[in-house]
């Protein structure tokens, strides 16, 4: 996805954003399959390998370097709090987030006009939505 205006940038990081927690929500259901496919289509929106998209987005900080060390630590520290937070989360209640999160990013895409992409992402919530009964 283009980074070419403020608002665009905002929007990749509230993607990413919601990115994060679907991964993690479906990490923590034991839904590899369906994470497969959200990782798969986030690739292919932001343009780039599914093994980077991994190492860039689902680790605190993209570079320890580039923060002081109580930084990345408040960091880290507030990122296992959230994945501490969705393990312990009901199993209904983290895939009615996962839908919401799904829904989400379709709607991101298509305030940028990528309706297609957008369309995607939305039949893909309501399967899940679907599948479990949410």
């Amino acid at each position: 996805m283009p980074s070419s205006s403020t608002r665009t940038t905002h929007l990749e990081r509230h993607i990413q954003h919601l990115f994060r927690q679907t991964y993690f929500r479906l990490y923590h259901a034991n839904e590899d399959r369906t994470n497969a496919i959200l990782l798969q289509h986030y690739a292919d929106v932001l343009e780039m390998p599914g093994p980077e998209l991994l190492a860039n987005y689902l680790r605190p900080s993209h570079d320890r370097r580039v923060q002081s060390a109580g930084d990345f630590a408040s960091e880290e520290a507030s990122w296992k709090a959230f994945v501490a937070g969705v393990e312990k989360a009901e199993w209904k209640w983290k895939m009615a987030g996962v839908v919401e999160c799904l829904h989400d990013v379709g709607t991101a895409l298509k305030v940028v006009g990528r309706e297609r992409e957008a369309g995607r992402w939305w039949e893909m919530s309501e399967d899940v939505r679907r599948f479990y009964d949410v």
